[in-house]
This record gives C-alpha cells, structure tokens and sequence, in this order.
C-alpha cells in the first residue's frame, strides 16, 4: 500500500500534506507522520481527517473511523434494527392471531 505524509497539528488537526513521492523524506521533519493512503482521502477534504494514535490510521475527525469501519458499523446497526424490529413484528403477528381467535371463539361460542 502507497505512503503519505501528514502534518498534524497540536490538536491533530491535518494541516499538510506530502504525496507518495516525497513522503518518505518530509516524515523525518518534527510534526510529520508517514501513514499508509486512503482512496477517499484527498487534500480537499484533509481537514475533516486526522491519523489515529492507537494505530497511526487515517480517520475521519467526526467518527474516529476510517470509511470501511464507518460502513461496517452502519451495516451492523441497520442489521441490528432489522432483527429488532423482525423480532416485534412477529410478536405483534401472534398477539393479533391470538386476539382474533379469541374473538372468533366468543363470536362462535368456542365451537
């Protein structure tokens, strides 16, 4: 995987960037990190980025993510939703057949 440079500041705002070709050299200076390159990285966007501590990733400031984790961690929550909500609407399912029985029994005379 290709190399950047980042420069972060005090509070690990991305404030400059080196591409591929020179990152190798401008990460010796003080305040640059050599970090691995992310596709949807761009020096357009670099400051809603920043490189995470734990394991010197590239992350979106807002989540502390990169954009496959963000995506794995909607998948998991709407996965989750849907398991939830399957779970009410099957009890829901059952309370009305049993509700209807009910009534039909009354209606019928439990024959």
């Amino acid at each position: 995987m290709s190399k950047i440079a980042i420069q972060l500041s005090d509070d690990r705002s991305i404030i400059g960037y080196a591409s591929e070709s020179t990152a190798e050299a401008q990460s010796k200076y003080e305040s640059w990190t050599l970090v691995a390159s992310n596709p949807v990285f761009s020096i357009d966007n670099m400051y809603s980025w920043t490189v995470r501590e734990s394991d010197n990733t590239l992350v979106h400031i807002s989540t502390m993510l990169t954009p496959e984790e963000e995506s794995h961690k909607s998948a998991k929550e709407l996965t989750d939703i849907i398991l939830a909500n399957s779970t009410d609407i099957e009890d829901i399912k059952k309370s009305v057949m049993l509700l209807t029985n009910m009534q039909l029994n009354a209606t019928t005379g439990g024959n």
